[in-house]
């Protein structure tokens, strides 16, 4: 190997420490739900995300535009705030995103009736756009590709075993985040 080669090479200790994170979000925009996100760091053994947040919908706004862009606002201040660190220190970062689906069932074709399923559609883009703006690489991901047929109970029964007590800490939208996690680092 010639002189010049090897002084270009990186160490291999300065890839040991390079933080692989990623972001999984599970997007909801209802008043009794929400958005839940969950960021891991591969290189950590703990199953735990090193960083859990939940995003309520303003009740008080009314317009359903007006809601969404008050939470993609809010998450837009966390990422560039809370997150900026990650651009600080050697790191790859991906964001996971729960695709909206259709399901011919009940909840499903209620859903699609009511307007929630565009409302969910819309909100998913908005958090798309907002991601990708950011320059990160934006992953969407189905839910029967993380879940398969689990029910929202099954899902908690599951991440409760693999992340043990700090798990009690997760519910609902955040939950489903941290599932979603999961199943990207191979553990669901």
């Amino acid at each position: 190997m010639s002189d010049e080669v090897s002084k270009i090479r990186t160490p291999r200790k300065a890839f040991s420490t390079m933080r692989d994170t990623f972001v999984t979000i599970d997007p909801g925009c209802r008043i009794n739900g929400g958005t839940g996100l969950a960021c891991f760091d591969r290189n950590n053994h703990d199953p735990n995300p090193f960083h859990v947040a939940h995003y309520r919908p303003p009740s008080e706004i009314e317009n359903h535009d007006l809601r969404v862009e008050n939470l993609i606002d809010r998450i837009k201040q966390d990422i560039e705030l809370k997150y900026l660190t990650w651009s600080l220190q050697p790191c790859l970062t991906k964001f996971y995103i729960e695709r909206p689906q259709y399901f011919d069932s009940f909840k499903g074709q209620t859903a699609a009736q009511t307007d929630s399923l565009f409302k969910l559609i819309f909100f998913y883009g908005r958090l798309f756009q907002l991601v990708a703006s950011l320059n990160y690489q934006v992953i969407a991901i189905k839910v029967p590709t993380w879940k398969g047929q689990l029910s929202k109970q099954q899902v908690s029964t599951r991440v409760h075993a693999i992340c043990g007590k700090k798990s009690n800490t997760y519910k609902g939208d955040v939950l489903d985040a941290v599932g979603i996690g999961l199943f990207i680092l191979g553990k669901f």
